[in-house]
């Protein structure tokens, strides 16, 4: 029984993902060099994108005519955020610290 299962998924599967084609739209195009590390989808459908080459975290309304990316906050001493994770409703935290391409994370400077 299990190997007719496995049977049927190999050769089912590969055609279900063959004819899924999803659509795809570009919303916001950010500058060359802009490195978005987080995606975190708020209750209305916004953004909130964490960038890991600035302190900045952005809020995205994709429903928008004009999506464009609002500044929210720049974390002080610090040059860069990682993840990003809602905890309660509408509430998230974000890892902050220090990081740079060439020399990487610098070790306990981050924080949530």
């Amino acid at each position: 029984m299990l190997s007719l299962v496995a049977l049927l998924s190999a050769l089912v599967l590969p055609l279900l993902a063959a004819s899924s084609n999803p659509n795809t739209t570009l919303i916001y195009q950010f500058p060359n060099g802009t490195w978005i590390e987080n995606i975190a989808v708020r209750h209305n459908n916004a953004l909130l994108l964490t960038l890991l080459t600035t302190p900045d975290l952005y809020n995205l309304d994709p429903t928008s005519s004009k999506p464009s990316p609002t500044l929210l906050y720049t974390f002080p001493n610090a040059t860069a955020l990682f993840g990003i994770a809602e905890y309660a409703p509408d509430v998230f935290g974000i890892a902050a610290g220090t990081y740079s391409f060439s020399a990487g994370v610098t070790p306990h400077s981050f924080s949530i």
